[in-house]
């Protein structure tokens, strides 16, 4: 492991430099512990939009719906406690106000990105929603959570399915012979997304789609306004209906009201086009790391940010500019992102599209910041 070491700095090219990469990139990295957050496991992150202002609609039963926070399952947190109406809102009720599963973390997930020993399962409170047009899962092991609620709560639940015949009954589930599981970890991973829905393949759109609810967004001045809770978590013309500079007649509109556009993760994003920091939610993040957003994606051309972000990186036209910004880092020839710079990407690929650098090598940044 040590012996990653020596590759590692001279790739941050000088001692002096790496050395304040490796401090930013660490701070970055730690910025979850220090707010508090938890994001699971390395090896089944949570998915969703932390810390944004909303409301998330659920379906607690075939006759009840609720209002959880907009980023419901986005981090690991006891979401039910509390909130829950018939089970977490009063210590007298079934488990009772801070017990039982009212008490267990848990988060939404990537069943596709999801490899630890406890298989996560289909969401009951958001049975519509896909992510990156998968259906929605859960999981509380990934939070060191125990779940205590899907075998009384859940009936629908794949696990809870225990002959053939009843798995097969239900769309989202598949039999591997001897248990009964989601499709998509039982394998079924390996579905095309076809055209710009969901982003290229390079740069895949994140965020919970056809989400219930609310996502209040920052549109500048301080001003706010309230947008689906699913704003970002496909390739749309978000703007179009919903902006106010885009309620002019037809012909007034600006031409970024029609372009397509989406939120995506910096960390694996390969188009050559980098993507920006969101003015939008601009205090969220994706598994700890800002929320980015981009057009090229969703093949649109951003004509929107050079004239009304002027916080983005890539409108900071030199170093001093760049330093001032707290989400920026200077390439050397250009300002962008903090992580497309320094925590998530090593250098540019051929063809100008940026390689991602192993999360790994952050427990030996960490050692050397220490």
């Amino acid at each position: 492991m040590l012996a990653l070491v020596p590759f590692l700095l001279v790739g941050l090219a000088s001692a002096h430099a790496h050395n304040a990469v490796a401090l930013r990139a660490v701070s970055i990295a730690r910025g979850s512990i220090t707010h508090g957050a938890h994001f699971g496991s390395k090896k089944c992150p949570c998915v969703g939009f932390d810390n944004v202002e909303g409301k998330t609609r659920v379906d607690i039963d075939k006759d009840t719906k609720a209002d959880y926070p907009a980023d419901l399952g986005a981090r690991c947190e006891a979401w039910d406690n509390n909130r829950h109406p018939h089970s977490c809102i009063e210590e007298d009720q079934d488990p009772g106000k801070g017990k039982g599963w009212c008490a267990q973390q848990w988060c939404y997930v990537d069943p596709c990105n999801c490899d630890i020993p406890v298989l996560p399962k289909t969401s009951a409170y958001l049975p519509d929603s896909t992510y990156q047009g998968k259906p929605v899962y859960y999981s509380y092991a990934t939070c060191g959570g125990e779940d205590l609620w899907t075998k009384g709560h859940h009936k629908e639940a794949c696990v809870n399915q225990k002959t053939s015949s009843d798995c097969d009954g239900l769309s989202k589930c598949a039999w591997d012979g001897s248990k009964c599981g989601g499709k998509e970890v039982m394998g079924v991973c390996n579905k095309k997304l076809h055209g710009f829905t969901w982003g290229m393949g390079s740069c895949r759109c994140v965020g919970i789609d056809n989400q219930p609810g609310t996502t209040e967004v920052d549109i500048g001045d301080g001003k706010m306004l309230s947008y689906p809770a699913d704003v970002g978590a496909t390739c749309q013309a978000w703007d179009l209906k919903r902006h106010p500079d885009c309620a002019k007649a037809a012909g007034e509109k600006p031409k970024w009201c029609y372009a397509q556009w989406c939120y995506v993760d910096p960390c694996s994003c390969g188009h050559p086009v980098p993507p920006k920091t969101s003015a939008y939610l601009p205090d969220s993040t994706f598994q700890g790391k800002p929320v980015y957003y981009s057009y090229a994606t969703c093949g649109s051309t951003d004509q929107w940010t050079g004239e009304h972000h002027k916080n983005a990186c890539v409108n900071q036209g030199s170093e001093k500019t760049c330093s001032s910004v707290e989400k920026c880092a200077w390439t050397g020839k250009e300002c962008l992102g903090r992580e497309l710079v320094e925590l998530c990407h090593d250098k540019p690929a051929k063809g100008g599209a940026w390689t991602p650098t192993p999360l790994a090598v952050l427990p030996l940044l960490w050692a050397f910041a220490g």
